[in-house]
């Protein structure tokens, strides 16, 4: 069975998107980079609820003698991860046409804390 409890999970997701909002926050006060906040918000909101349904969805294959449930489960979620990140900032980049260069950087910022954070959990998930 799972090494990491749900409250463990949830206080750590928490933890980490409080940081991550923190840093965001000086980010987009620097200037030239307030009027981004939108795609950050974006990020924050698409990729903690796929945090939280990929958790759930682990927890649900621990239930099956089959181990390979979870591996496929682990495999498919970093498809799914790349058609959203290619997808959120395609759309971003089509509707609203930003003028700066880099508006991507705080979503990528977004993006490698999250990735990190599930290959944490998906990690404890495994032991």
């Amino acid at each position: 069975m799972s090494t990491l409890k749900s409250s463990d999970f949830y206080k750590a997701f928490g933890l980490v998107n409080a940081l991550l909002l923190a840093v965001l926050v000086y980010w987009h006060s620097l200037e030239g980079w307030a009027s981004l906040w939108d795609l950050s918000i974006i990020g924050l909101v698409v990729f903690g609820v796929y945090q939280v349904v990929l958790y759930r969805l682990c927890i649900r294959s621990l239930q099956y003698s089959n181990h390979a449930v979870l591996t496929k489960l682990v495999l498919g979620s970093f498809l799914v991860k790349f058609i959203i990140v290619i997808s959120c900032v395609s759309i971003y980049y089509l509707v609203i046409d930003p003028t700066h260069p880099q508006f991507v950087l705080p979503y990528l910022l977004i993006y490698v804390v999250h990735a990190i954070f599930g290959t944490w959990f998906l990690n404890r998930m495994k032991s």
